[in-house]
């Protein structure tokens, strides 16, 4: 199998550890596509130097991380993509892992993808909050369905990928559960894969403001792809264990509000676009 590790990327520094760790790794992929949201060229420039040993590809694709994945599928050619995020970093035999499961002949299999370990201790309140969420999406929420697994270290058969492509019309970041409930109802299906874990570096998130402001930007989004995908009923049927924490009590009071945002969103502007 041909191997493809893409990273989408805007001016984050955080890109070198995670390339160093790349650099590291037991497989060699055959290219490390850089989906470039619109980084400097002092940025890019500085990946090219000090990369110049790992099979590289940089591509300038200007614009919200969905919109950039959705055109870098026309890039992609290899049997494997594998999503890695700029601030995840992987031990050394993380692709083999990640990817072991296509080894056998199973068509169906669209997707697998791994947990997240914290890079760092929290420092703050919200730091821990975020720690925490992760903890209980590759626990609680990934335990009633794989549709909830994050983007950020999965690896996905390319050519279910450029089958069903990326909604582009999704702008908060739901991309993912839309994909994967679209690969599920296309007659694919994921697999868990506990040992092909990364590190998560989400220690610059010191701001409860902006912390909270991408939170709530993310129950507009996942509300969004429900509506559109028909799956609110199921999920308010499942039984969620909340996070015992105090910025979980105000993620709860914004849920009834982000619903109501995305209802209006998706039925009266997104619905109407053309796909």
């Amino acid at each position: 199998m041909t191997v493809c590790i893409e990273i989408v990327v805007l001016n984050d520094q955080r890109i070198f550890k995670c390339l160093e760790s790349l650099r590291n790794q037991e497989m060699v992929p055959d290219r490390i596509l850089i989906a470039d949201g619109g980084s400097t060229s002092e940025f890019l420039n500085g990946i090219k130097k000090e990369f110049s040993d790992l099979p590289i590809d940089i591509k300038d694709l200007p614009g919200l991380p969905v919109e950039t994945r959705y055109k870098s599928l026309r890039y992609l050619s290899e049997d494997i993509t594998v999503f890695l995020d700029s601030d995840q970093y992987a031990p050394k035999e993380w692709l083999k892992l990640i990817i072991s499961p296509f080894s056998s002949y199973n068509q169906n299999l669209a997707y697998t993808g791994g947990p997240t370990k914290p890079y760092k201790k929290p420092t703050s309140k919200i730091e821990e909050y975020l720690a925490l969420l992760e903890e209980h999406i590759y626990g609680d929420d990934i335990s009633k369905s794989l549709t909830y697994i994050p983007l950020g270290n999965t690896a996905w058969r390319t050519e279910v990928l450029l089958n069903l492509k990326f909604d582009k019309r999704l702008k908060f970041e739901a991309e993912d559960n839309d994909l994967e409930t679209r690969a599920y109802n296309s007659g694919y299906h994921g697999k868990f894969v506990k040992e092909a874990w990364v590190w998560h570096d989400k220690t610059i998130d010191k701001s409860v403001y902006r912390a909270m402001k991408k939170r709530y930007r993310y129950l507009v989004g996942a509300a969004t792809v429900f509506l559109k995908n028909g799956t609110i009923g199921q999920r308010s049927k499942e039984r969620r264990k909340m996070i015992r924490h105090a910025y979980a009590v105000l993620e709860l009071l914004l849920k009834p509000i982000a619903f109501l945002h995305a209802f209006v969103r998706w039925n009266i502007h997104i619905k109407k676009i053309e796909e």
